[in-house]
């Protein structure tokens, strides 16, 4: 929740500096990117807490450095070719902040692997704090203008990015993280088709939380855009309540074979998940869209408004967190393609339809078609999940207990 909370603060600072149509461009540039990285993690990236907890980590180092090298620089080549000349600058920090990420995700899934959740927490809380630092530094010591500024901002993020790298690339070397241990001899070739099935998953899932951006953008301009992407980061933040307990889960059903003890911290993490990610939605909707302005600048009202409508989704979002990560312990990769590619299917089915009988598509029906995606894959979740021991009755029964729980507490 402090990582969400330094996240945050980080958007309200570029937000005000850039204003909601600088705002928009940078959305769409990271969104970009995130497209790039995410198929980088098809083959390094999606599967690499199981592969280090399986296998270690040293044998996976020269897969990593040598793919993301060809992934990032042909993106980088593609890049240079379609974009306009005055973006090159932004392209080459876009290029250098995706290897930040890079290694922020190996560190990260490496702490995992070890059960290390606190730790890798605390590590990515200080990720934000540095993002923060840089922006304060940037916002007091310059001005700015248009793509000029999208391209300090970026400077000064890779800059606090690359410190962060170095210490905690020496802090893995200094815990032995690249000793040969007696894992290194395994055969990890199978492990490439294992990581494509579990990144193409997390791909399709991607494009149900970020479609409606592009299709803002693209149909009704920047400034919406940049609005939205705020909302989104409210969604997120929000939402990491829930995203936590599921990397919670995830570590302590990795290296688990006791099959009854995984069903039942299952129906537990869900419980907590839900009944959390309920509260904070509630809280959210009651915060009124002068309270945006006055956090983001003049512009960003609208917020208000775009989460509320977002609300089904987000409910949906908390409900199947945990039980993903479950699947992803359990290397049900294949599952949960087909289950986000439902959802998928379900908001290209009725953003085609919009397209062609309506005339001028409002935002709010995007951010329905948003809600309609991430509802199915809930459904599809808990339905291939309630064969496996978790129920709706459970979940209730936990609901109740955690709520009387709290009432002793307070007592």
């Amino acid at each position: 929740m402090a990582k969400a909370l330094f996240a945050f603060g980080c958007v309200v600072l570029y937000s005000r500096y850039l204003g909601p149509e600088g705002r928009g461009q940078l959305s769409i540039y990271l969104l970009y990117l995130q497209a790039v990285l995410m198929i980088n993690e098809m083959f390094v990236g999606s599967a690499q807490a199981n592969w280090f907890s399986q296998y270690g980590f040293k044998q996976f180092i020269p897969r990593i450095i040598l793919v993301s090298l060809l992934i990032t620089g042909s993106a980088f080549c593609l890049g240079v070719f379609l974009l306009p000349i005055q973006s090159i600058l932004i392209l080459q920090y876009l290029l250098l902040w995706g290897w930040v990420l890079i290694i922020q995700n190996v560190v990260a899934n490496f702490w995992q692997s070890q059960g290390w959740v606190i730790k890798k927490n605390q590590i990515l809380l200080l990720f934000e704090v540095l993002k923060a630092i840089a922006l304060l530094s940037l916002i007091l010591s310059m001005g700015n203008e248009a793509d000029d500024s999208i391209a300090s901002l970026l400077r000064v993020l890779v800059i606090a990015g690359a410190f962060w790298s170095i210490v905690f690339l020496v802090k893995m070397l200094r815990v032995g993280a690249f000793k040969k241990t007696q894992l290194q001899d395994s055969d990890i070739k199978h492990t490439w088709g294992e990581g494509i099935w579990a990144q193409l998953g997390q791909f399709v899932l991607f494009l149900i939380y970020r479609l409606p951006l592009y299709l803002v953008s693209e149909w009704l301009g920047d400034a919406p855009a940049g609005v939205l992407s705020n909302a989104l980061l409210v969604i997120d933040s929000l939402w990491i309540f829930a995203n936590s307990l599921g990397g919670v889960l995830h570590a302590r059903i990795i290296n688990s074979d006791n099959e009854p003890w995984n069903k039942r911290q299952l129906n537990r993490f869900v419980s907590w998940s839900f009944l959390g990610t309920t509260l904070l939605g509630l809280m959210a909707c009651l915060i009124p869209g002068l309270f945006y302005e006055k956090i983001f600048g003049s512009g960003f009202g609208d917020i208000a408004a775009y989460v509320r409508w977002m609300m089904p989704g987000y409910l949906a979002l908390g409900f199947f967190a945990c039980m993903g990560n479950f699947l992803h312990a359990k290397n049900q990769f294949k599952l949960l393609l087909k289950n986000h590619v439902l959802g998928l299917i379900a908001m290209v089915i009725v953003i085609l339809t919009l397209s062609a009988n309506v005339e001028s598509i409002q935002i709010s029906q995007l951010l329905w078609i948003y809600n309609l995606g991430l509802i199915v894959v809930a459904i599809t979740h808990f339905f291939y999940l309630k064969k496996q021991g978790l129920t709706f009755a459970e979940l209730f029964r936990n609901i109740m207990l955690i709520n009387r729980l709290i009432r002793n507490k307070k007592l």
